[in-house]
């Protein structure tokens, strides 16, 4: 890639290591040059990512107090962490939200000034679920006549079973809008292989899959659980009902344990604490512990020197809709650490499609109690989830091959 090539990156997250987007985004452009990136984002959170200096934050907030947003100054207090939010926004909500930006001032002379002084050649756009980020995208690319790149990481155009009749409008708008930027897109790219074939179909383009450039995981193990014990953590988030699949794995090692005498098992949730007491009572047991959130270098020591990572989806008909065609960013982290992954969930789902052949999947719940305790009994078994998990980061997942993907997909300029 040229280094005069500039490109505007346009998204809700900021570049930072806290959000699965923010750290997506991360993976992909942590290696060019700080004078080829430049951030919109509409979050209000604050990037965590130094090596790059231009920024513009637009939030709904501004909208509402009819502000111009701004350039964010990087300081001490620069660093916060960003709040993540687990309760779903009602469909009035969000067309409420639509309006306001509608109405609002993001198209201001203070964002120009900036736009003009960084002068776009391409802008990469994360495409979501925000109406207004279009308009907004559409807008900047007109202005410098800049190659547009779109970027999709979930599905929120599909109909959805118990959508309302506001939230099928607002799909139907959302899917026009993304074929526009996909019909003026150069490229796009998309999450995942069933993203990729369901796409081409609805837009009659083919996108370009591009996985998560995940940084290799594995470490030197250390001794951080009792070494009497098998230790099985899940380190992800619990919304979209991935709690009930928790649930069902920490009685499967309940009944398990009660079966051993050996060596038990035993379950460590890592995730978001802002969530409902009761789901958390519901985690918690004799052989299960929630332990909250920890941060990014503290997780990584955990996840190595756990036996087995979990990965799970919700059996929950609506969860599925949702998640069908998304891959989570964990499965990348968990197939660089050589370990055993436990996966449960509908084999449907794109992320237990990725896992099929490389960890010990469970679909159906009527098997887990049964299947469970084979795995965690079996050694040998164990070691061979390993090697293939292994095999699969470095074929598909390997940072620096991505990387060098990407920059030959983006290298269409020169």
């Amino acid at each position: 890639m040229s280094d005069k090539q500039r490109i505007l990156i346009i998204s809700n997250n900021s570049f930072n290591e806290e959000t699965n987007n923010g750290k997506t985004l991360l993976s992909f452009f942590s290696v060019f040059e700080s004078a080829q990136i430049a951030q919109l984002f509409f979050k209000n959170e604050m990037p965590s990512f130094k090596k790059f200096n231009k920024y513009y934050k637009l939030t709904d907030k501004d909208m509402i107090l009819f502000k111009f947003g701004g350039i964010v100054e990087f300081n001490d207090t620069t660093f916060q962490k960003p709040k993540i939010k687990t309760k779903k926004i009602s469909d009035i909500k969000r067309i409420l939200r639509e309006l306001i930006w509608i109405i609002g001032p993001w198209r201001n002379p203070k964002l120009n000034n900036w736009l003009n002084s960084f002068n776009p050649d391409i802008i990469f756009f994360v495409a979501g679920d925000s109406i207004f980020s279009y308009r907004i995208t559409s807008y900047i690319q007109k202005k410098f006549n800049a190659k547009l790149v779109t970027y999709i990481t979930d599905d929120y155009i599909l109909p959805r079973t118990k959508d309302t009749i506001l939230g099928s409008v607002r799909r139907y708008i959302i899917k026009n809008r993304m074929q526009r930027a996909i019909v003026n897109s150069k490229k796009y790219f998309v999450i995942s292989e069933a993203m990729k074939k369901c796409y081409s179909d609805v837009f009659g383009k083919s996108g370009i899959i591009l996985n998560n450039a995940q940084d290799f995981f594995k470490k030197t193990n250390n001794s951080l659980f009792p070494r009497e014990e098998i230790s099985l953590v899940y380190a992800g988030g619990l919304h979209y009902k991935r709690f009930k699949t928790l649930i069902d794995i920490k009685q499967a090692i309940e009944i398990y344990n009660k079966k051993e005498t050996k060596k038990i098992a035993k379950l460590y949730i890592y995730s978001n604490p802002e969530i409902d007491k009761n789901i958390v009572k519901e985690l918690e047991g004799e052989y299960s512990s929630f332990c909250g959130l920890v941060k990014e270098e503290k997780l990584v020591e955990i996840l190595n020197s756990c036996d087995i990572p979990v990965f799970v989806e919700s059996f929950d008909s609506d969860s599925i809709e949702a998640t069908r065609l998304s891959l989570s960013t964990k499965i990348s982290e968990y197939l660089s650490l050589e370990k055993p992954i436990l996966a449960v969930g509908p084999e449907c789902v794109s992320s237990m499609m990725t896992l099929k052949d490389v960890a010990y999947c469970i679909t159906c719940t009527e098997e887990l109690n049964k299947k469970v305790a084979y795995l965690l009994g079996n050694v040998e078994l164990q070691k061979k989830l390993s090697v293939k998990a292994s095999k699969l980061y470095s074929r598909e997942y390997n940072k620096k091959n991505i990387i060098n993907r990407f920059k030959e997909e983006m290298n269409f300029m020169n």
